[in-house]
């Protein structure tokens, strides 16, 4: 089986404003796939997945981010699974393009 390389963080993400004003983070874990420039992570709430395009800055403690995300440990992703997450991806920017074409649209018809 093929593999790329992975890159296994500890982030820390808010759940809003006030959470980050206060300084209530909650770490949680994501994954990295450098090769294919995208992250994920589990929502543990709503069991969603998150994959978005991402860069090695996400990860810096350069971004001003506090706290600091911490590299866990380098992983081996099987490559047909982080192919599907780019694709899912691009699929994802692809819906986005043609929905905000299509959501003025949809709009025109409710004046009044």
């Amino acid at each position: 089986m093929k593999t790329v390389k992975g890159e296994l963080w500890t982030v820390f993400i808010c759940g809003g404003a006030m959470d980050f004003v206060h300084g209530n983070f909650i770490p949680i874990k994501e994954i990295h796939i450098p090769k294919y420039g995208i992250s994920f992570n589990v929502d543990g709430f709503d069991s969603t997945v998150h994959v978005f395009k991402s860069t090695a800055d996400r990860y810096s403690s350069d971004n001003k981010v506090v706290p600091v995300p911490s590299l866990d440990e380098h992983i081996e992703i099987p490559e047909k699974f982080a192919k599907t997450l780019k694709q899912f991806v691009e699929l994802k920017e692809n819906i986005f393009k043609e929905a905000v074409k299509l959501l003025p649209k949809l709009s025109k018809g409710k004046e009044t």
